[in-house]
């Protein structure tokens, strides 16, 4: 046998000097298993990722205005029920007050300016948008108009007066408007029958303007049949963005070839009610009249038409003899094709030394409307005999209404038939119904014949809407099946949620930098986006209040007098929610499942645009959305703020100042 050679020992040295410590080695192996058990925590949460749900929820929120068209397909309960007889006989009280006779007199003097039943708000036009609520208030000093958040507004102020023309020497109306900043201008326009005079103004801030007008009274002269003549004024104020003016008074005045005594007119319902104590009265299309003959003058028949409570007209000395009657539009004065709607004679004498006092009263019907519960009215009409009729149609224009559903109105006694025509604002028509069609369920017609048993009875019309007020909420069919999907949404998610996050080792991780911008994002969904909780004081129009939410988007609105009731809140409600659902809520649900995940050091894009996103949403809505003191909007702030404060957490934790 030969020589046996060494074992070399280098072997041994080496696995002895890669051997790890039992300790150590334990650790090692602990370590190990976290990480393969986080990695599966991982693994799972990916597998759980609800995507199932997430179809469905972008589903529901796509349609979930749709859903409100459930409410109308229920109709609502019409009913027209005869009420107390009324009293059919008719007469002229006529009642001297000693007053001297005068050569000139103001026929108005509305110094400082406020907004009385003295004018109308004129919107004729349609570009006139102006929410004189919101951009409009009384002072000590006048009326002070803002600009709208459009790029041009218009107001225009309307009033109606007769005079008798060829007894009135001149008619001048000064208005005085001071400028406070930013740019506008103002356009007096004076009729006298067809014929017109005009000034104009622009007004220079920190400057007090005066605007006067003369009537042309000549030229009416020249082309009227009768001695009444229909005087319009008629103010528009444009403004720039930004601006601000005072409209500080506007006075009309007259001057007489002669000396002229007052006389008031006041057309009363057989309950000696004056008609023009409704509001709702200024809408007849066609009203009632008095046919006046000067003097036994035949060939010139005056035809007066009081338009206010007490409305005053300045006369001349002389004999009036007159008739009352309603005109149907279509029918001659002076042979009404129904002579049973003739009122009393008015036979008056005018004498320098005295005043009149005229009271005609008039065998009227009075038609009470009872809505329940009460929504704002889009329009009325009334048809009397198949032509007279009432037109009552309303623009809501941010925040405001020109009025709720009228309590009643009067209409002629001793008539053959009645049409009443109601249409209501629908979910899908909350400004002026852009771009919707028509909800024939809620287009309410009843109509009635009479005859000789309840020719002379008053009228009660009711109307049940299909909704149930519920805490001041309006509740329908589409609200209710909206409430309880947005319920199963919200379940839905915190299932979801819970399911995705069951294997996160998420309460070690409360210092996650993306919780606070995502519990940010999820409050600015259902903060307001824009709202309007106040109204001005003093104004002919009826306050309406209402909050939006463009994210979702709905909006809810109301007034004094009518409940909360769930509209949408953009005309494209399909583009809107189509934009909200990609832009915002799946970037919401991304951002929480995102949760499950443990927060690296490194930059997450997917998540900075997750943020991102929805405020593209706000950029979309700006339009929608006005910022002022009366306006306050919350939701968009927040959901801006989301993506900022993200940022900063994280700059703060790269410069070490937090964890």
């Amino acid at each position: 046998m030969g020589v046996e050679k060494p074992k070399s020992r280098l072997s041994a040295i080496v696995t002895r000097a890669c051997r790890l410590p039992r300790k150590v080695a334990g650790r090692v192996s602990d370590l190990s298993d976290s990480i393969s058990k986080e990695h599966l925590k991982l693994i799972q949460s990916q597998n759980n990722f609800p995507y199932k749900y997430v179809t469905v929820a972008i589903l529901f929120l796509l349609y979930l205005p749709l859903m409100l068209s459930f409410t109308y397909v229920i109709p609502p309960q019409v009913e027209l029920t005869l009420g107390s007889e009324v009293d059919t006989v008719q007469h002229c009280d006529i009642i001297p007050i000693s007053e001297e006779g005068v050569t000139h007199a103001l026929l108005l003097n509305n110094t400082p300016f406020s907004l009385t039943d003295d004018w109308e708000l004129g919107w004729g036009l349609r570009w006139m948008e102006y929410d004189i609520n919101r951009y409009g208030h009384n002072e000590s000093d006048g009326y002070h108009f803002t600009s709208s958040t459009l790029e041009y507004s218009n107001i225009v102020l309307t009033r109606v007066m007769q005079i008798p023309l060829f007894n009135y020497s001149d008619v001048t109306v000064s208005v005085e408007i001071e400028g406070i900043s930013g740019g506008a201008a103002t356009y007096l326009e004076v009729f006298v029958d067809d014929a017109r005079a005009v000034s104009e103004a622009v007004i220079v801030p920190n400057q007090i303007h005066q605007v006067n007008v003369s009537a042309p009274l000549e030229e009416a002269r020249l082309e009227s049949s009768s001695w009444l003549g229909t005087v319009v004024c008629r103010l528009q104020i444009g403004f720039s963005e930004g601006a601000h003016v005072i409209l500080r008074g506007i006075v009309i005045g007259a001057e007489f070839t002669g000396k002229m005594s007052r006389v008031q007119f006041d057309i009363e319902s057989t309950e000696n009610v004056s008609l023009y104590e409704n509001p709702s009265m200024k809408y007849l299309e066609y009203s009632p009249q008095i046919m006046i003959v000067q003097n036994n003058d035949s060939s010139s028949v005056g035809k007066y038409s009081p338009c206010r409570v007490d409305d005053e007209i300045y006369l001349p000395p002389g004999i009036y003899e007159g008739v009352t009657y309603w005109d149907f539009g279509d029918s001659d004065s002076s042979e009404p094709s129904n002579s049973s709607l003739w009122g009393p004679d008015v036979s008056f004498i005018v004498s320098e030394d005295t005043a009149l006092e005229i009271n005609v009263r008039l065998f009227v019907l009075k038609l009470d409307i009872d809505v329940s519960p009460s929504v704002l009215l889009k329009s009325m009409l009334i048809y009397i005999n198949d032509d007279y009729r009432y037109t009552h149609s309303t623009d809501i224009i941010g925040s405001t209404v020109y009025s709720d559903i009228p309590d009643y109105f009067y209409i002629p006694g001793n008539i053959d038939s009645l049409t009443v025509s109601i249409w209501f604002w629908t979910s899908f028509s909350p400004r002026r119904g852009w771009g919707f069609p028509s909800t024939p369920n809620f287009q309410i017609i009843k109509e009635a014949t009479f005859g000789m048993n309840n020719n002379s009875m008053n009228l009660q019309l009711g109307v049940h809407l299909p909704y149930a007020p519920i805490g001041g909420f309006l509740l329908g069919l589409g609200e209710s099946i909206i409430l309880i999907s947005i319920g199963f949404l919200i379940i839905g998610f915190i299932i979801s949620l819970r399911r995705v996050l069951r294997n996160s080792d998420l309460r070690n991780r409360l210092s996650d930098s993306r919780i606070l911008p995502l519990l940010m994002l999820s409050a600015g969904v259902f903060l307001p986006w824009s709202m309007q909780l106040s109204t001005a004081a003093s104004s002919s129009y009826d306050g309406v209040y209402w909050i939006s939410w463009f994210s979702i988007p709905f909006m809810i609105r109301w007034s004094d007098s009518t409940a909360i009731q769930l509209l949408v809140a953009v005309p494209d409600w399909l583009y809107a929610s189509l934009i909200s659902t990609f832009l915002l809520f799946i970037p919401l649900f991304y951002g929480y499942l995102s949760l499950s995940s443990p927060e690296t050091e490194n930059f997450d894009k997917a998540f900075a645009l997750a943020l991102f996103l929805p405020i593209l949403i706000v950029l979309a809505n700006v339009n929608h959305i006005p910022i002022s003191v009366a306006t306050i909007a919350i939701g968009p702030i927040v959901v801006i703020a989301a993506l900022p404060v993200w940022l900063l957490r994280l700059a703060l934790r790269k410069l070490r100042i937090t964890t």
